[in-house]
């Protein structure tokens, strides 16, 4: 359920999460709980100013109350750059050779492969179809070309 940015929103109540039968899940933990899960998610993200500029619009149109995913996101790649330092301090390895190493198949091995090279192609996608944007608003480059 996501109001269109050009929307005002009426209630606070619009932005809380609905369970299956339409019911609000209320507040406190159990919510601060439900908002979790796409929290982490995005947050998985790296935020650069690209990313910052669209929280700042969103906040403009939502009044902070997406305030906490920009939180959330600085803390998340907080923590994994500072567990992945300690890994790699740890065994001398980074993530990708100790994961392999834990697989057991050569299927498995080559499904995570797959899967880490899809995850980097959607990410470097944006910044991709960005610039192709970016050289047609400016110079009037076609975007095929561009």
């Amino acid at each position: 359920m996501s109001a269109p940015l050009d929307k005002k929103l009426d209630s606070p109540e619009q932005l809380r999460p609905k369970t299956v039968r339409g019911r609000s899940i209320g507040s406190g933990y159990r919510a601060l709980f439900a908002y979790w899960g796409p929290a982490l998610i995005t947050s998985m993200a790296y935020m650069d100013p690209g990313n910052y500029g669209t929280d700042i619009q969103a906040g403009a149109a939502f009044n902070y109350g997406l305030l906490w995913a920009v939180w959330m996101a600085n803390l998340m790649a907080m923590l994994l750059q500072y567990l992945s330092g300690k890994l790699g301090i740890a065994t001398g390895k980074d993530l990708p050779e100790l994961v392999r190493e834990s697989l057991n198949s050569k299927f498995d091995i080559y499904l995570n492969w797959i899967g880490a090279e899809a995850a980097a192609a959607a990410t470097d996608l944006a910044e991709y179809l960005g610039t192709v944007i970016a050289l047609n608003i400016l110079f009037n480059v076609p975007l095929l070309y561009a």
